[in-house]
């Protein structure tokens, strides 16, 4: 009798002591998470971009663009037309100083090199080449030049311009040769008769 009782009082005071340490972790693991919830979180670390990635697609972009301008013939074939009236030169050299500096823009002989046969190098030359031959041509001379502003624009170094001169050094003309150029025009181009205009 005495050993059932004390096995009975064992088996009530070993519960509870049991009960009670069990159900302090549980409580102290709610607690945490709780916590943990009403804590705000960090905002992550915006994500940075790889500037390597950024430099390949723009010259992927840049590639794909330099390819579809191609498409476009603008310029690319373009021709001279005949020559159908030149000034009456006083000397060979004068139209030899011409020819060097401004024949390219200013004439129907105009060199195309490689560069000028590729868009946008096509584009340009084209369009500069068209716009200085409705300002003075020398291979259809019809007598309108402006004088004052002929000599202005080579003495001042206008004419040739610098954008031409960089791609064709051998056009650049020298204080001396600008001086001849202007005298040598000047009596080439105001002893001619205005020519008739085209039809």
């Amino acid at each position: 009798m005495g050993e059932v009782d004390r096995k009975a009082d064992a088996g009530v005071t070993g519960d509870a002591p049991e009960g009670v340490a069990g159900e302090a972790p549980r409580v102290a693991a709610g607690a945490t998470a709780e916590t943990a919830a009403s804590e705000p979180t960090a905002p992550s670390p915006p994500r940075k971009r790889s500037w390597k990635r950024i430099v390949v697609w723009t010259l992927v972009g840049l590639v794909v663009v330099f390819g579809l301008i191609q498409l476009i013939p603008y310029g690319r074939e373009a021709s001279n037309p005949p020559v159908a009236n030149e000034p009456d030169w006083d000397s060979p050299q004068t139209r030899a100083l011409a020819k060097r500096a401004c024949f390219d823009c200013h004439s129907n002989e105009t060199t195309r090199w490689w560069a000028t046969k590729i868009a946008p190098f096509s584009w340009l030359a084209t369009a500069d080449v068209n716009g200085a031959r409705k300002v003075l041509n020398f291979s259809d001379w019809r007598g309108t030049v402006d004088f004052d502003e002929l000599q202005e624009s080579i003495s001042d170094g206008g004419m040739p311009p610098l954008q031409y001169t960089i791609a064709h050094p051998n056009a650049k003309l020298s204080e001396a040769e600008r001086q001849e150029l202007i005298d040598g025009l000047t009596r080439s181009l105001s002893a001619m008769p205005a020519a008739s205009p085209a039809p």
